[in-house]
């Protein structure tokens, strides 16, 4: 890449990781981008990181993110239960349960996902994509970089057993926090200059009162352990720069909350505000030590 001073500007990958509802915040993450004109070279993202960068990638604005999330939470996407998965639970007559099923039907998550990706495809966007997944058959993590958007953005977070597995390229794929909830690997793998990662780790519950508030403790657990050990190995192999923007989330939030968007963009303003320095440095330092073009 270079700009009209005719310098050599950082090869720039974004990665966003999982993290339920929380992954909105990312929106102030692109508003700084496109303030500065910052070009994206890789977009990478996992379960909510992927929904969101995928609507970057689409050319979505800040505000019809936001307003799709807020559209389908109050849709009550998530409490579409599959009854004759539930009684299988108990092995009561009239359940089912194999591997193309997740106790909630996942036909409205399909729909919205379809209505807002459209017919678009991976390969096709105008920024390189790469959307983590995980093999439920061989527990192997899976990057897809081609296919059809609605149905990857929906594989990459697809969290099961709540969330119904999607077949793709020869394998039924669940959501990528189970392999790589940070998909920062590969941002070291394609040679990108400097990295932007944004991780939305949050406090557990410590007094869950349902099924889902245990549910997803479990999974904040294992996903905040996964992300350290990837992040670690990264900063050791990396050749040149990683900022990490980590909004703190100093409360849980309801997966499923459409009350909660402003005060989640919010929190990602201020961490994106903490960090802004760092990338514009980062990115002037690399432009006055490379060789011009």
């Amino acid at each position: 890449m270079q700009d009209s001073n005719n310098l050599q500007l950082p090869k720039i990958s974004v990665v966003l990781g999982s993290g339920g509802l929380r992954p909105i915040a990312s929106i102030a993450l692109f508003d700084f981008l496109l303030q500065e004109n910052i070009s994206i070279d890789l977009l990478l993202g996992c379960s909510g990181g992927s929904i969101f960068a995928s609507m970057y990638n689409m050319g979505y604005q800040p505000d019809e993110m936001k307003a799709i999330t807020k559209d389908f939470l109050e849709a009550e996407g998530f409490s579409n239960f599959d009854y004759r998965a539930l009684l299988s639970i108990a092995k009561m007559p009239g359940g089912r349960f194999d591997l193309s099923r997740g106790l909630l039907k996942n036909d409205m998550a399909l729909e919205t996902c379809q209505a807002v990706f459209k017919d678009r495809r991976i390969e096709d966007l105008p920024i390189e994509m790469k959307l983590q997944t995980t093999d439920i058959q061989t527990g192997e993590g899976f990057l897809l970089e081609k296919g059809s958007l609605a149905e990857g953005v929906y594989a990459s977070a697809a969290m099961y057993p709540l969330l119904a597995p999607i077949y793709m390229e020869d394998r039924w794929l669940v959501d990528g926090a189970f392999s790589e909830p940070l998909p920062i690997t590969e941002a070291i793998v394609s040679k990108t200059d400097i990295i932007i990662a944004m991780i939305f780790n949050e406090q557990i519950m410590p007094n869950p009162r349902s099924f889902l508030d245990g549910f997803y403790n479990i999974n904040r657990i294992y996903t905040e352990a996964l992300t350290k050990s990837q992040l670690a190995m990264a900063v050791n192999l990396h050749h040149y720069e990683i900022i990490i923007i980590s909004p703190e989330f100093t409360k849980p939030f309801s997966y499923a909350d459409p009350s909660n968007i402003d005060e989640l963009i919010d929190i990602g303003k201020e961490a994106v505000l903490e960090q802004k320095e760092e990338i514009l440095a980062a990115i002037q330092s690399y432009s006055n030590n490379a060789p011009p073009i």
